[in-house]
């Protein structure tokens, strides 16, 4: 189980710390840029103007070199930029090609020419910084990498290609260096979406709305205390100074998988159960289930750029998810036979930001994450494609399935928050966080359940001697109906406040 962070602290050197760096919760969604503006000599250059453009930046960032020659940028969000830096007697310095992600600090050193100020001097920064300044091991997969290789529909499916992290199918979820799942905490634009009944994620985040996504293993944050194993973090996409928008459609069927959809380790139920005589385990059987029909359909579009240019930003993304399942099972029960059943999944998937730059010095915003879900139908159990493999769910009687029977999931992330820059050594950053999730049942049978605990057989009597006769035998577990538990609301919401 994770235990909170708990704990006395000292406030000055808190309050020390954040104005010497970048805020630690800041640096889940943005990241920082220092270093030291020195001459031809190697002396310090003082009041020296650096200036930090980009095309994630809204308007430009400016301050003056201290006393010691250093500037330094925070709450920067992730991308390319470009460093200006200029002073009296010397050749202006222009940078190019910084890439700056989320969370790091890397350190640059400037070295201005003797000349005029009007000579420019350009310099291409594709190698790649190094922050010397943390010890975390972290991999950051920025959008440009990530539009180029293998991955699923949701940002956790990248977490395999960091070292030391692999899916655990047995298990289920992954894990990082050898921790499990539920020991992992995810983020979504600053707020913490694990689930919080067993952990893992605790919510879907399509690659279509991800700018970067970073995947912490070891030596990260003190504010993760709970997190012994990573920390998966997804930065969000945002707008521009330039309006770019697409239509995306994405299309998932069975006739495109190679392997059955299910396959599972269960006990042999043709074979005995566990024998408390001789301590013999029950015999074990891989299930291969037959391969269902299913489609799933992902329509939407993604647009982003400047309401107002230099000032508010926009970006709206909305990909639904519609998938169809259609599973044919041969019942042996009552109403036996070949039956076709159905089962529907939709889901809104959205996401909208928008970035406000009040002031040079003071940047807002708020998104919007949205993700309503509804499961209607039951596919009953599944028939194998080996034969001797019993279906044991075969012997539910069909008609008791219901068409409305399924779930109801309403689910949000939403995030408000600014950042506010009055000097080059003061940095005031806050956050609100809110994560609600929900989970209802629908359409769930009434009447009386019977279930067999065990399976009789031919040399079974009743209480009179006579043997059962045929039709009673059923397999352990076999039921009437399927399941009359229903849950009306398994609901929790996560806020949190930073500053």
């Amino acid at each position: 189980m994770k235990q909170p962070c708990t704990g006395k602290y000292i406030l000055l050197p808190v309050i020390l710390v954040m104005l010497l760096t970048l805020p630690a919760f800041a640096q889940e969604t943005v990241a920082g840029l220092q270093g030291v503006v020195k001459d031809p000599s190697g002396a310090v250059i003082v009041n020296a103007t650096v200036e930090l453009t980009s095309p994630a930046l809204i308007g430009a960032k400016k301050t003056v070199t201290d006393s010691t020659g250093t500037y330094r940028f925070a709450a920067l969000p992730p991308g390319d930029y470009t460093l200006t830096v200029s002073a009296t007697g010397f050749r202006t310095s222009k940078q190019t090609g910084i890439l700056l992600s989320a969370g790091r600090l890397p350190i640059l050193d400037v070295q201005l020419e003797v000349g005029q100020l009007s000579e420019t001097v350009t310099v291409s920064a594709d190698a790649v910084i190094l922050d010397t300044t943390q010890s975390k091991v972290a991999v950051t997969l920025p959008n440009t990498v990530i539009d180029l290789i293998p991955k699923g529909r949701s940002f956790d499916s990248l977490i395999p290609i960091a070292p030391g992290a692999r899916r655990e199918p047995l298990q289920g979820g992954y894990q990082i260096d050898g921790a499990s799942d539920s020991e992992n905490v995810y983020m979504i634009d600053g707020v913490n979406t694990t689930l919080i009944s067993n952990g893992g994620v605790g919510k879907s985040f399509q690659m279509d709305f991800v700018e970067e996504v970073q995947v912490k293993s070891s030596s990260f944050e003190a504010e993760y205390c709970g997190a012994l194993g990573g920390v998966i973090n997804a930065v969000p996409k945002r707008g521009s100074n330039t309006w770019h928008g697409s239509l995306v459609g994405y299309l998932q069927n069975n006739g495109l998988n190679a392997n059955n959809s299910d396959r599972s380790l269960r006990t042999n139920p043709l074979l005995p159960s566990l024998n408390q005589n001789t301590r013999l385990d029950a015999t074990p059987e891989s299930y291969m289930g037959k391969k269902d029909y299913q489609n799933i359909v992902e329509p939407g579009y993604e647009i982003g750029g400047p309401l107002y240019k230099d000032k508010l930003w926009l970006f709206s993304s909305y990909i639904p998810t519609l998938q169809t399942t259609r599973r044919t099972t041969v019942f042996t029960g009552s109403n036996p036979g070949p039956r076709t059943l159905n089962q529907r999944f939709t889901q809104h998937n959205a996401y909208n930001r928008l970035d406000y730059g009040m002031f040079n010095s003071l940047r807002l915003f708020a998104s919007w994450n949205y993700a309503y879900s509804r499961t209607e139908g039951t596919l009953g159990g599944m028939d194998s494609t080996q034969a001797g493999q019993r279906n044991t769910g075969a012997s539910t009687d069909p008609n008791t399935f219901r068409s409305d029977s399924g779930t109801v999931n309403p689910l949000s992330v939403m995030t408000f928050g600014g950042d506010w820059t009055p000097t080059a050594k003061l940095v005031v950053s806050a956050r609100y966080g809110y994560f609600f999730s929900n989970n209802e049942q629908r359409g769930v049978p009434i009447g009386n359940r019977y279930v067999y605990q065990s399976t009789v057989n031919a040399s079974s009597v009743d209480l009179a001697g006579n043997p059962f006769p045929s039709s009673s035998f059923n397999t352990s577990g076999y039921a009437n109906i399927p399941s009359t538990l229903a849950t009306y609301y398994d609901a929790y919401k996560r806020k949190s406040f930073t500053a």
